[in-house]
């Protein structure tokens, strides 16, 4: 009896705690139950509510080759966004009759990083387009995300492109845009992962150099297209551009491509191995003493540009678009002052980045063919593009470069395997640029070393991407996060 009674009080308050839950419901609260997975308004209340709980402002995107947007919907901190995860306005798919859409596609340059919405570069074009061409309906939408690469960026466009219907797109790119882009913690914060790299774990690829030396010199390697790792991505960038522009010429009246490039200094690196594989019309060359004046600048240490220099590059974008008939069905009024920066720009642009090459090359600085850990130097770990840390903990995907200094033969190896037993028997292959040249089989605190000729078919390049690609890995650090496979105490081209 005492059994029976105690269940039916339990079965009693049950359905009171349900009666309470489903009223909240009415009353327009939030129900967390199996109605959950079929409502979707509930859905949305419930991630308004967490994205409302967060303070930073990134979201995870269920596509890995774009990675991250923003938490959609509400204010963040110094912007806003809409229900796409952008900082824009909430703008209508598919898109309505009667619209000129310009999509300005890119990261923190057309996020517009601490500077007002209203102060953006795609805000200024439309203004201008507004004024200038009255009766006319146009939407400038910037579709950015800080630190997005040239592959995220193509990506996250094209897989909606037939319902965005652009009739113009602008791509903006910056010289750190073969950087991996990174996923997002829980919380909203970037993550040490990269989602399109998954299995690499924590293992990241960032020219880490960019942002603080662009406008200084040229010292940064990922972006200068002279390895292995640096050609590659500028391959796969090429393709997705060239990806998206093919969809785009499908769409109805085939829309215009424009890329434009602020490389700065490293100009010609990006028109070796992308600006040239394109048709002339479809790049635009920012020119190196715009990127490095500080006058543009949002401080002198930040080179993100400054309201006045989103309104420069608005003004020289319109008379690009004139010029080389952007917008076809729509005949753009002269602008006499925008029309001659854009022509000045696009000669002085293109001139420096087809004969500066030679003098690019010569700027590597002291580049060293021996990396010793744990005593590299921050100098010499410029060297590394990623997954190799100061002590010389290597994840399961790394890669470094090596000056090939005269009479070099081969390339020499020394590290030590972890004690970790689960590690024994794992593989890691061991390449120079595109050429697989060993294996190490890992057992456990044992300590070994690579000894191989450089391959025939690498002589007279100057520099050697040498990488490491594992089959497993165990967690170091505090939180346990940081994933690695040995520890690197030698690698020399000798």
């Amino acid at each position: 009896m005492a059994v029976l009674g105690g269940l039916c009080l339990a079965l009693l308050g049950a359905t009171l705690f349900l009666s309470w839950l489903l009223a909240r419901r009415a009353q327009g609260g939030v129900f967390y139950g199996e109605d959950a997975l079929r409502d979707p308004e509930i859905q949305r209340q419930v991630v308004q509510r967490l994205a409302e709980a967060s303070s930073m402002p990134f979201d995870s995107h269920p596509d890995g080759e774009v990675g991250r947007v923003l938490i959609a919907g509400g204010e963040r901190g110094e912007f806003r966004t809409n229900a796409f995860g952008m900082r824009e306005r909430e703008y209508e798919v598919p898109k309505p009759d009667g619209v000129v859409r310009i999509v300005l596609l890119g990261d923190s340059f057309v996020f517009g990083l601490n500077i007002e919405a209203r102060e953006r570069l795609g805000a200024r074009l439309e203004e201008a387009l507004s004024e200038r061409v009255p009766g006319r309906r146009f939407e400038c939408l910037h579709l950015a995300v800080n630190s997005w690469n040239l592959r995220s960026e193509c990506v996250y466009l094209r897989r909606q492109l037939d319902r965005l219907a652009p009739d113009l797109v602008i791509q903006v790119s910056y010289s750190n845009d073969l950087d991996d882009v990174t996923g997002v913690r829980g919380f909203g914060a970037e993550a040490s992962f990269v989602p399109y790299h998954r299995p690499r774990a924590d293992s990241l690829v960032l020219d880490r150099y960019a942002q603080s030396y662009l406008h200084q010199d040229t010292r940064n390697l990922l972006s200068r297209g002279l390895d292995h790792e640096s050609r590659s991505r500028f391959a796969e960038a090429l393709a997705e551009i060239e990806r998206l522009r093919a969809d785009m010429a499908q769409l109805p009246g085939a829309p215009r491509y424009l890329l434009v490039l602020h490389w700065g200094l490293l100009a010609p690196a990006v028109q070796d191995h992308l600006g040239s594989k394109l048709d002339a019309d479809s790049v635009f060359y920012v020119p190196p003493e715009f990127a490095a004046d500080k006058s543009m600048w949002i401080t002198p240490t930040d080179p993100h540009w400054n309201p006045e220099a989103h309104a420069l590059v608005a003004g020289a974008l319109y008379g690009v678009m004139r010029a080389r008939n952007l917008l076809p069905s729509i005949e753009l009024p002269a602008w006499p002052e925008a029309d001659q920066r854009a022509s000045e720009w696009a000669e002085r642009g293109l001139a420096f980045a087809r004969t500066e090459g030679d003098r690019l090359r010569k700027s590597l600085g002291a580049l060293v063919a021996v990396l010793d850990w744990p005593e590299i130097t921050l100098e010499e770990a410029r060297q590394v593009h990623g997954g190799l840390d100061l002590e010389g903990l290597v994840s399961p995907y790394a890669s470094c470069v090596h000056l090939r200094p005269a009479g070099a033969s081969a390339l020499h190896v020394r590290g030590r395997s972890l004690p970790d037993l689960v590690l024994r028997g794992a593989r890691t292959r061991v390449f120079l640029e595109e050429l697989a040249v060993g294996e190490l089989v890992h057992e456990p605190d044992a300590e070994w070393k690579l000894d191989v000729p450089i391959p025939p078919e690498l002589e007279g390049r100057e520099l050697l991407n040498l990488r490491f690609e594992s089959d497993d890995y165990v967690y170091r650090g505090p939180d346990l996060r940081h994933c690695v496979v040995f520890r690197l105490e030698r690698a020399a081209l000798e």
